[in-house]
């Protein structure tokens, strides 16, 4: 059973899953563009900027755990990350938090498509990358309707 801001909704995501998808999300699409970066930055200073933002971020996922929890105790049910937001912060932080992951979960969708298709021209060369994002489009929108 999963809570939104709607009230509890039921669901067939275990805890297993969720941290699969999390990995595919949040780790994959930063793995695939990192020795891009570290190319771009050089060694030092992406180590260094590697280090300060997963302390960064390490930081900042404590933080939304600590108020989870805090408002889990004081409410007695779960809240998403929207519903968060709006707690906090009212309509507006909602909103702001719910844009934010619409463009996080795109930026993800993206460096995935330009990934296969990078990968697709260096294969069969004929076409550039691009040519090969927008063939896949219609593709990968059937599928992400795949339920």
């Amino acid at each position: 059973v999963s809570v939104d801001a709607h009230g509890p909704t039921s669901s067939n995501t275990s805890v297993a899953r969720t941290f699969i998808n999390f990995l595919k999300s949040y780790i994959g699409s930063g793995i695939l563009g990192l020795p891009y970066a570290f190319l771009q930055g050089g060694v030092i200073f992406s180590i260094f900027s590697l280090m300060v933002l997963a302390m960064i971020s390490n930081y900042c996922i404590r933080l939304l755990i600590a108020v989870s929890d805090e408002l889990e105790w004081k409410y007695g049910k779960t809240f998403s990350f929207g519903a968060i937001g709006k707690a906090l912060f009212g309509l507006k932080g909602r909103i702001i938090v719910d844009v934010s992951l619409i463009f996080t979960q795109v930026g993800f969708c993206c460096v995935y498509v330009i990934f296969i298709g990078d990968n697709l021209q260096g294969i069969y060369g004929g076409i550039p990358s691009w040519g090969y994002v927008f063939m896949l489009i219609p593709f990968l929108i059937a599928v992400c309707w795949l339920r």
